[in-house]
Formats: C-alpha cells, structure tokens, sequence
C-alpha cells in the first residue's frame, strides 16, 4: 500500500513534466532522424528524456519543498528512495519504447511516399529493422547507469551540490565522447562496429540482454546504496 502511495505521489508531482519531455524527445528524435536520414541515430534521442526526468525531479525535491512536505506523508524515507528508483526505471521502459516507436512511425511514412524519396532511407529492411529495438535499449540502459551514479549523490547531498557536478561530468562525457566516437576517435570504430553489427547479420540479443541486465544489477546496487545514505540525511 505504501508503495503505490509512494509511487503514485512521485508520477502525480512529475506526470506534466513528464509527458512534455516525452513529447519534445519524440519531436527531435523525428528530427535526428529525418536529418541524418537514419532510424539509429534517433533512436539514441528517447534516452535523453530519462536524464532530464531525472534531472527535473531531483532539482523538484528542492524548489519547493516537496522534499519535506514528503516526509510528513505516511511514506518511509526508504519507499521514498525505492520509489523514485521504479519511477525512473517505468521512464527507462518508457523511453525505450518511445525510440521505438518513432522509427516505426516514421519507416511506415516514408514507405507511403515511395522510393526515391528523401525518407526512403527510413524505411526499415532486414537489416535495420533490428536497430530499432536495439539502438533505443542500448543508449537507454547506457544513460540508466549514468543515473545511478548521480541518484545517490543527488539524494544524498541535494542536487545543488550533485548538479554542479553534472555539467563537469557530461562535459567530459560529451567531449570524451565526441573525441572518442568521432571520426578518427579510437571508439569510431567500435561504434561504426556495434551499428554494424546490429545491422549485420548477427544475433545483437545477447549484447542487448548483457547491457540491460548489467545496467539493472546497478540500478539495484546504486537504489540500496542510496537508501542507507538517504536514512541517514538531515532534512
């Protein structure tokens, strides 16, 4: 019962947040997607939206209170740790199907306009049809884990202190990232090699499996990490 209630409170304070992050992604994964003339590269998109709900409801807990007008709920410091871990987990799933289903959308328009349309290359075919599934869940088990580095540091020590630390590591994620994946970077390759490969005839179930259930063994680590650390935070 504490649960749902804890849960319940968590989407009814960030549900309207929600639903626009899930809406702005959806418009710039199309875009990506329309750009690039590829359904991987906006399949990458949905991912984004987990970070800024996770974002937005950790600098929530602290604008107006909500932190404290929490705990006078009949809800443990406890469920209140493990809610926010499922909610964001529910916007994981959430995200990952969104990616999915825009390149479904938007192979399905590009195979009315016909062949030699600038969209034709959104059109899904045996080999891409499998980055569909596999880009969204990659790249969204990829930014879960990013999250379950910031949730202890944010619920520990409030976002302000973690937020100032997050535009250093997404830099450094962003650029190291960038140099990295870009053209000459050392990762390009691999990055180049995970499309093919998803692309290619090979099974990716196994990489995918392996990541999402290596990215939910931390989410688990990382939410009872948190709650002994948010057990014992002053508020």
């Amino acid at each position: 019962g504490s649960m749902r209630t804890t849960i319940q409170a968590e989407l009814t304070a960030t549900g309207r947040l929600l639903a626009q992050l899930l809406a702005v992604s959806t418009l710039v994964s199309v875009f990506v997607s329309v750009a690039t003339q590829s359904v991987a590269t906006g399949g990458v998109v949905p991912a984004m939206t987990l970070m800024s709900y996770v974002f937005s409801t950790l600098a929530y807990d602290e604008a107006n209170g909500w932190q404290g007008f929490r705990l006078t709920l009949p809800i443990s410091r406890q469920n209140v740790v493990v809610g926010r871990y499922l909610a964001s987990l529910a916007v994981a799933i959430l995200s990952a199907l969104l990616g999915a289903a825009v390149a479904c959308a938007l192979s399905a328009v590009a195979s009315t306009l016909g062949a030699d349309s600038y969209l034709a290359p959104l059109v899904l075919t045996e080999e891409t049809h499998k980055t569909i599934w596999a880009v969204p869940a990659l790249s969204v088990a990829a930014v879960l884990v990013m999250v379950d580095v910031m949730f202890p540091l944010g619920m520990r020590s409030g976002l302000t202190r973690a937020v100032r630390l997050v535009p250093v590591v997404l830099c450094l994620l962003f650029v190291g990232g960038g140099t990295l994946v870009g053209n000459d970077g050392p990762l390009s390759a691999a990055m180049a090699d995970i499309v093919a490969m998803i692309e290619g005839g090979g099974s990716v179930l196994p990489l995918v499996v392996g990541v999402v259930v290596i990215a939910l063994a931390l989410h688990l680590v990382s939410m009872l990490i948190t709650v002994q650390l948010y057990a014992r935070r002053e508020l």
